[in-house]
């Protein structure tokens, strides 16, 4: 793929184009409706349903689901980081380090954030992450998820081990941008299959997981009890010859978790799987979970066309380095594919400086599964309405009508000690 057809910006007009005092274009840029809708409620005295910023979001969705056992084991699914969770706190401290270097008099009334990304339009940076067993929270909960995407012009990553099938997904949500995500298992023949139901599907842009070589150390797995030991996420599979023919009593639960977990345990994937999926896969592959340039170079000579630095959401690895803090490294090793950030977004800052440094765009899963949990559809609009209309403001606010526009400039860095090797592979010498 040429690499100048990965990512396409839509320019604004130059300012002298437009006379004035026009206001905000809503029409080029939804996002700022949101802000508008708020600011009229507040005027009227009407007050949000829930709080719109996602920090205080979280505090408020934690309040609600410990109201009950269910409650509380969603908690655990959705909180269940590796370890003591330092990985997912690490995430979301590592945006300490920048700071937005404001810039006044310019014009920035009319603002553009749409992208297109490997022939995906979008209305802006931002893509919500595949998360599987989102079925704990209601039966049919990906529709919804699929639904809030496409109604606010965003492109989600639907997971294997989503609640509902794509097939089912096609036929419910029509029209939005989906991507599917493919989880390396220790069976071929079902990786091919999975492979061949995302091309009869439609999807064009195949997300392959690699920070699962087996599952984490998570104790709320446990303490809780793990979601597809109860049967929850299991749609895609149990829909799937190959997987459906693994079942001993495909009426028990359990049966799925103990295949499951046999097949996504395993640990012996290497470069060449990867390169087999290449090879099987005629449309745009990306690569999730790299977080070192040599693994970055390994993945575009493997044939990826893009990177998603990712740690899973701190729930594999505890005491691992934070995504933001990897993604110069992954960027110098990726020899100009397009690369991503997925984890500790939570605010329209956070957007700026992980595209500021470098990511052509970003990833949320904690953030809208929180509002599927407390409020369905509506909650994850929520999320994503808020979330969006930060990230317009704060725009505006530094300086800047577009991403294309960003740069490591916009930002005033702390400076860090480098500890992971800025070499994209190892020296032979």
């Amino acid at each position: 793929m040429d690499s100048t057809a990965r990512v396409t910006y839509h320019r604004t007009p130059e300012p002298s184009a437009t006379p004035w005092g026009t206001g905000e274009d809503t029409g080029r840029n939804p996002l700022s409706a949101q802000h508008a809708h708020l600011q009229e409620g507040a005027r009227r005295g009407r007050r949000p349903r829930w709080p719109t910023t996602l920090e205080d979001f979280e505090t408020e969705a934690r309040r609600v689901l410990s109201a009950d056992d269910h409650g509380r084991d969603v908690l655990a699914y959705l909180f269940g980081t590796a370890g003591r969770g330092r990985t997912a706190a690490a995430n979301l401290a590592a945006f300490d380090d920048h700071t937005i270097i404001t810039n006044v008099l310019r014009r920035v009334d009319l603002r553009d954030h749409r992208i297109t990304l490997f022939g995906t339009p979008m209305a802006a940076p931002l893509l919500l992450a595949p998360v599987g067993g989102l079925d704990l929270i209601e039966p049919r909960a990906d529709i919804s998820v699929a639904e809030a995407a496409a109604h606010t012009g965003l492109t989600w990553i639907h997971s294997p081990a989503a609640s509902v099938t794509p097939e089912e997904v096609n036929a419910q949500v029509p029209g939005g941008h989906r991507w599917f995500e493919l989880m390396l298992s220790a069976d071929d023949t079902l990786n091919h299959s999975m492979i061949h139901r995302a091309q009869r599907t439609g999807h064009t842009v195949l997300v392959v997981n690699l920070d699962t070589p087996v599952i984490g150390w998570r104790s709320s797995l446990f303490d809780h009890g793990w979601p597809f030991d109860h049967g929850y996420g299991a749609a895609t599979f149990r829909t799937d010859p190959i997987f459906a023919a693994r079942l001993r009593d495909p009426e028990d639960p359990a049966e799925f978790g103990r295949q499951f977990a046999a097949l996504f345990n395993d640990g012996s994937r290497t470069p060449n799987d990867l390169a087999l999926v290449r090879s099987r896969w005629t449309g745009t592959l990306l690569v999730k979970g790299i977080l070192t340039a040599r693994d970055a170079h390994l993945a575009t000579q493997a044939g990826a066309d893009g990177i998603i630095v990712s740690n899973h959401g701190g729930r594999q690895q505890d005491r691992g380095v934070a995504t933001l803090h990897a993604l110069a490294h992954v960027i110098h090793g990726a020899h100009g594919v397009p690369v991503l950030l997925d984890g500790g977004i939570r605010s329209g800052a956070d957007m700026l400086i992980a595209l500021a440094l470098g990511a052509q765009a970003v990833l949320i899963g904690l953030p809208y599964a929180l509002g599927l949990a407390v409020d369905g559809y509506d909650g994850v609009r929520h999320v994503l309405d808020c979330l969006l209309a930060d990230y317009d403001r704060t725009m505006a606010v530094a300086g800047y009508r577009s991403p294309s526009e960003l740069g490591p400039a916009a930002l005033y860095s702390r400076p860090r000690t480098a500890s992971l090797p800025t070499r994209p592979w190892p020296s032979t010498t």
